[in-house]
Formats: C-alpha cells, structure tokens, sequence
C-alpha cells in the first residue's frame, strides 16, 4: 500500500471515530447524574484490604477509594465480597468494582 493511500485510510478512520464520538456526546448530555461508586473488596488482603477491630474497612485500597470519591465528591460504597465470588464479573445490579452508578 503506498503512503498516500495509507494516509488518506488513516484519515478516513479518524474522521469516521469523530464521529462516532460526536453522535454519542448528546446521548452523555441526558445521561443519570452520578452519585456514587460502588468497590467490591475483600478485606482480608492487608495491606490492601483489611478489616479494624471496630469492623471498619482499612488499608491502601480504601484510602485510594475515598480518595478518589472525595476528588469527584461522589459517595463511596463500599460491598464485601470474597475475591473469588469476583472473578466471574461485575453484575450490572450488584457490586461493580470501580465503576460509577
């Protein structure tokens, strides 16, 4: 393929990625305001994920977590689950590590 036939291909695939984004940025307009993040978490991974005495969640995961909850002020929610009831995959309605809802 010569260059300029790969160059205009290039510029055809962007154009057409444009507008796809284009199309969907009115559908984002109208879309549910967030209110909060929902974290699946099994804390019994320390220093990651751990339970305190008072039966608070502690470790790196949660500070990242609240952190960045506090950053977006967004409510953090945080569901315990055991990792390998994780590995099959985020549920729409139940606990969807790191996404907003």
């Amino acid at each position: 393929m010569s260059l300029k036939k790969s160059a205009s291909f290039a510029l055809r695939a962007m154009l057409a990625s444009l507008a796809v984004v284009s199309a969907a940025l009115p559908a984002a307009a109208h879309a549910k305001e967030l209110t909060q993040v929902r974290f699946a978490v099994d804390p019994t991974y320390p220093p990651f994920e751990s339970k305190q005495a008072d039966g608070k969640l502690a470790g790196f995961d949660i500070d990242l977590g609240n952190a960045l909850c506090a950053q977006m002020k967004l409510k953090c929610v945080w569901i315990e689950n055991s990792f390998d009831g994780m590995i099959p995959g985020p549920r729409p309605a139940s606990s969807t590590p790191c996404c907003p809802t």
